[in-house]
Order: C-alpha cells, then sequence, then structure tokens
C-alpha cells in the first residue's frame, strides 16, 4: 500500500490530523485528497527540503495568497484550519515528508 511507502510515524500523523478532511484519493471528502494536494504542491516545490518547508508553514499559517492551489480550489473548499498549530515540529516534520515520499 503506498501510504507505507516512507514511513508509519507520518501515515499516523495523518490519520490523526488530516484524514477526516484529505482522503488518500479521490473522492474527496471535505477537502481535496491527499495525492491530489502533494501532486501540486511538487509542481511548485519539487525538491523534498523546499516541500516540506512549504507544507509545515502551509499547515500552521495557511492562506490562499501563499498557497498553490487552483483559485477554484479554494471557492470549493475554502482554506483549510491551522492545524500545524496543533501539532509538534516532529510531527510536522513527518507528515511532510510521509507526504512528499509517498505521493
Amino acid at each position: 500500500m503506498p501510504f507505507f511507502v516512507f514511513g508509519a510515524e507520518g501515515f499516523e500523523v495523518y490519520k490523526r490530523y488530516c484524514s477526516s478532511c484529505h482522503s488518500l484519493y479521490p473522492p474527496p471528502l471535505k477537502a481535496p485528497p491527499m495525492s491530489m494536494v502533494a501532486y501540486r504542491v511538487k509542481l511548485f516545490y519539487p525538491k523534498r527540503e523546499e516541500f516540506v518547508r512549504f507544507v509545515k508553514d502551509y499547515i500552521t499559517k495557511p492562506s490562499p495568497d501563499k498557497g498553490v492551489c487552483m483559485p477554484m480550489t479554494y471557492m470549493v473548499f475554502g482554506v483549510m484550519p491551522p492545524v500545524g498549530r496543533s501539532m509538534s515540529e516532529k510531527e510536522k516534520e513527518r507528515v511532510a515528508e510521509w507526504l512528499f515520499e509517498t505521493f
């Protein structure tokens, strides 16, 4: 299964903080599926280090101004809540690494 490619720790963080809105694959629930999120972020941040830095920042302080979603995505789903504020730095790092490596 692809969500265990990089490690269980990042997947566990995903399940705890992200999965209630972001499914792994289409169809989406309350937000775009994680596979689509990773694809879109990688278009703008293809290197692992910059991808991880962007994800950690975005989940802590989300904003359409710095987001990489298509404008219609924000119209349909809105801006995500700042879930990163309730995560440790290690959790943010692990979920961002998992997202980059898995998708």
